[in-house]
């Protein structure tokens, strides 16, 4: 899986023991989560935080990608290698 130009060779977490723990990543508001094989996805606000979860018991993070998206994520979705991300756009049609 590619994410920001980056590969992730391998892409239910506890998730509050995993951001409780690590100051890489600041508490959820509001998250969307998405999980594929190995790794979880998990859309806050305008953030992106990615997590191995291939151990249920010891979710780590694998990469935090602060302030990418316009607007605050809404929805997420994976197709073959590729994470789509649906915003919440501040004007609507």
């Amino acid at each position: 899986m590619f994410l920001e130009g980056r590969e992730v060779e391998n892409p239910e977490p506890s998730l509050s023991s995993v951001f409780a723990e690590d100051e890489m990543f600041p508490l959820l508001q509001n998250p969307t989560l998405i999980v594929d094989n190995d790794y979880a996805y998990i859309g806050n606000e305008t953030s992106l935080f990615v997590l191995d979860v291939s151990n249920k018991n010891n979710p780590l993070p694998v990469d935090y990608l602060e302030n990418v998206f316009p607007n605050p994520v809404s929805d997420m979705a994976i197709l073959g290698s590729y994470l789509f991300v649906v915003d919440i756009s501040p004007t609507s049609l």
